[in-house]
């Protein structure tokens, strides 16, 4: 009887195991379409899972969890997938999918599948999702990725971020990459500014003229303003954006020489910057990023 006992339970172990959300990448470095199909993690988001680096294959980790969280083990980075723009419709049935996810080699990235939301007849708006690695804090949060956030823009002598990415499935319809920074007036107060910077993908509307970094060229828009948004927003457009379908993409932007060529005399010394955002808006469509390098450096650190 003991025996029995003894067994039974070490079938439900394995059943258990089995079904934790762990893929192995493809060897040959193409994308499964399959991946496209939900896998739901029931994690809540105080429970932050972590990535088993011992295996010598390249595991990943991931989550489908609406906001869920992945913390990424020894880097001052976190992964959100936020779905802030979703419908209550596509909340009820679950028909938009975001995903987040980190490899054992140090990769990461993400994925979605959202259809189009918007009525056949009738032009109104659908606020994006955005999939994103954070580092610092998202506005109003205190959950601090590194100490080297907050900061007073005043503090800021130098501010660059360099990445390194692919396309593992090319994106389709409407979605950006794109940073988003915000300008605080206290820790957790006000918003003051708003300002992105998009790596891929394109702005409705007119620009207002072009600004330079010293190493790119970009569109400028703006919004000021208006009804739910008590902020101004600034967004600024890639003009040479890289070949969605080149196997690796780089791209370095210098943020504090474009904020300082487009707001001079505008931000604030005493305002808050809490932290980098890095993701894609996705309105509708499908596609997956992966990125194996992503540096932010401040006053010559790495972050």
């Amino acid at each position: 009887m003991k025996k029995n006992i003894l067994l039974l339970f070490g079938v439900v172990i394995m059943i258990i195991v089995a079904g934790i959300i762990i893929r192995a990448d493809n060897s040959n470095g193409k994308h499964n379409n399959n991946s496209l199909i939900p896998k739901i993690d029931n994690n809540s988001q105080s429970n932050i899972p972590k990535i088993d680096n011992n295996s010598q294959n390249i595991k990943e980790i991931g989550t489908w969890t609406y906001d869920n969280n992945i913390l990424i083990d020894n880097q001052s980075r976190r992964l959100h997938n936020s779905v802030w723009g979703l419908t209550s419709t596509e909340k009820e049935n679950y028909t938009a999918k975001s995903y987040i996810y980190y490899k054992s080699d140090g990769s990461f990235g993400w994925e979605w599948n959202r259809p189009d939301t918007e009525p056949k007849n009738g032009h109104i708006f659908i606020a994006p999702i955005y999939p994103e690695v954070v580092v610092g804090a998202l506005s109003g949060r205190a959950d601090y990725t590194t100490p080297k956030f907050p900061i007073n823009y005043g503090d800021v002598n130098n501010w660059t971020s360099e990445i390194n990415y692919r396309w593992t499935f090319p994106p389709k319809d409407n979605y950006n990459l794109a940073y988003d920074l915000y300008f605080l007036e206290s820790e957790r107060g006000t918003k003051k500014f708003n300002v992105m910077i998009w790596v891929q993908g394109h702005n409705e509307g007119d620009s207002i003229g072009v600004v330079s970094d010293g190493i790119n060229q970009y569109k400028h828009f703006m919004r000021n303003a208006g009804d739910g948004q008590y902020w101004e927003w600034h967004a600024f457009e890639l003009i040479n954006q890289s070949d969605i379908h080149q196997s690796d993409i780089h791209y370095k932007v210098d943020i504090k020489k474009l904020l300082d060529n487009a707001f001079p005399g505008v931000l604030q010394d005493n305002w808050i910057i809490p932290g980098v955002e890095l993701g894609s808006e996705v309105w509708r469509g499908t596609g997956r990023i992966e990125r194996n390098k992503y540096i932010i450096t401040m006053n010559g650190q790495d972050i």
